[in-house]
């Protein structure tokens, strides 16, 4: 998987996948897996879309992390890409980029925590 620098505010892919899978109330391993069905293909595709805008991973860094070939992610990506055209996943995104900027915040909150721990200063 990706990796961050110590200073990135950027939640990594297991994160986010952590957060799909509360949000859409699956487990990761349907999202990671074959099923066609549309109640696990939805969360799978916002998570293409979410890893491609947001995480800025290439279609195939994308396919590797899932086991799918670049164009099955880049056909998830313009699903999602014309949902949001179409208006009929606005509010779900919108959600989850919240939840994205709450997952920044923790990320910050416990570097503070840990610099603290490793100066011996009183919090």
């Amino acid at each position: 998987m990706v990796g961050r620098g110590e200073n990135s505010p950027i939640p990594l892919p297991e994160e986010v996948l952590e957060l799909l899978c509360a949000h859409f109330e699956v487990d990761e391993q349907q999202i990671l897996g074959r099923s066609r069905r549309q109640y696990f293909c939805y969360p799978r595709n916002m998570a293409y879309f979410l890893f491609h805008i947001h995480l800025s991973l290439s279609y195939e860094a994308i396919g590797l992390i899932f086991g799918r070939d670049h164009t099955t992610v880049m056909s998830g990506v313009h699903r999602i890409q014309k949902a949001l055209d179409d208006g009929d996943a606005e509010v779900q995104l919108d959600m989850l980029r919240l939840s994205m900027s709450d997952i920044w915040s923790l990320g910050s909150t416990i570097k503070f925590f840990k610099a603290c721990e490793s100066d011996n200063h009183p919090i």
